[in-house]
């Protein structure tokens, strides 16, 4: 008997199907076309775009809240002189 689901990626596959998904979706490509061309399914493709988009709003958020505390430093410094 053969099971119905697709093999466990290791996780050096699944960074590498998620870089290989980010280059194909920023360049517009359906996620039905990017599943066809990775041998993937195309809800596996919407799952990798959810961690995507959850990593980029991550970094995102890290880097404003690494602004906030650069410019409150300046205000900071400001206020002292």
């Amino acid at each position: 008997m053969t099971s119905k689901f697709a093999p466990k990626r290791s996780p050096h596959q699944k960074e590498h199907d998620r870089l290989e998904i980010t280059r194909l979706y920023l360049r517009g490509v359906y996620q039905a076309d990017i599943a066809t061309q990775l041998g993937l399914s195309r809800q596996q493709i919407g799952y990798d775009l959810q961690v995507i988009h959850r990593q980029w709003r991550k970094s995102t958020t890290i880097d404003l809240d690494e602004a906030k505390r650069k410019e409150l430093a300046k205000i900071d410094d400001l206020e002292r002189t």
